[in-house]
């Protein structure tokens, strides 16, 4: 009797990824209805679920800070052909109005869990998502730190993002391509630095999850999807006037925003990075989409 190699197909249907994506579906717009984490969590899990309700706090917080529209519209579909969990749906979605694609990390922990959305991120200007195999064979899963055949492990890549962001020359000793996110990090604290002068620190700190999820892409190369914690600390010295945050920061500090002493804000960024095939020998590890969205802020 021959036995069945079950690593070399898709560990869903196509009509099981529509039952999921529907329920899905059915699970956002209850929570976009009453904005309460309750209500999202058949299908969400984190960091997708703090980031989503992060967002509805955000709204109740200042109305002209809208709740993004998350759709699972599915431009193209693919899912883990893995024998063991988790298992995962990834689902680039049809581009919305105004917007880029999401792309939807959809995952299953064990056997007996749902599928939950574990990360959502938008395509970045002027990337694109390399091609992965279809629902009929699906993708196979790399580990954390396995990086035979790529230009490096997913892991040691992940973690060297985080002290690429800060460090321009940890970035260019790791072989990282400058992305929108390093550079949309870099810019704010520079202005956030300039706003405070003199009259206080600033610093700030980027610390990656241990979880990642890695599928091998059609060109040998890997698409890994983790998050990180990206934290800002202020201090204003005493006889200042202090500083006045605006935008999301500011409507989650309350009080108009003022700093006049010690406060500190924390983004959760959830990203999807591209790591070439070695055989590649040009091509550098970049961030392609991501997500940032502020989940917590207070005066200490």
């Amino acid at each position: 009797t021959e036995s069945l190699d079950r690593s070399s197909q898709a560990s869903l249907t196509e009509s099981q990824v529509k039952t999921v994506l529907s329920s899905l579906d059915d699970t956002i717009a209850a929570g976009d209805k009453d904005h309460k984490a309750d209500s999202l969590k058949a299908r969400f899990e984190d960091p997708a679920l703090t980031m989503r309700v992060a967002q509805y706090d955000l709204n109740g917080a200042d109305k002209d800070l809208a709740v993004p529209q998350l759709l699972t519209s599915s431009e193209s579909l693919t899912v883990s052909n893995s024998v063991t969990w988790p298992r995962v749906i990834v689902d680039v979605t049809k581009q919305p109005e105004g917007s880029t694609p999401l792309i939807l990390f959809i995952r299953q922990d064990d056997a007996r869990s749902p599928y939950r959305l574990w990360q959502w991120m938008h395509l970045l200007p002027g990337q694109s998502v390399p091609s992965t195999a279809g629902l009929s064979t699906g993708a196979s899963i790399i580990a954390p730190g396995d990086g035979d055949g790529l230009t490096g492990a997913p892991k040691t890549v992940a973690d060297a993002w985080a002290k690429a962001v800060p460090d321009e020359k940890a970035q260019e000793s790791a072989g990282l391509e400058t992305d929108e996110f390093i550079e949309n990090i870099r810019g704010e604290q520079k202005n956030w630095k300039d706003a405070i002068g003199d009259t206080g620190q600033i610093a700030y700190t980027i610390t990656p999850s241990d979880t990642l999820l890695a599928i091998r892409d059609e060109d040998s190369g890997a698409l890994v999807a983790t998050s990180y914690t990206y934290r800002t600390d202020v201090t204003i010295k005493d006889g200042e006037g202090g500083i006045q945050m605006g935008g999301d920061v500011g409507a989650k500090l309350g009080d108009d925003g003022k700093v006049t002493g010690k406060a500190h804000w924390t983004y959760v960024v959830s990203a999807l990075i591209h790591i070439p095939a070695s055989s590649d020998k040009k091509a550098k590890a970049r961030v392609i989409a991501g997500e940032k969205v502020l989940t917590e802020a207070s005066r200490d």
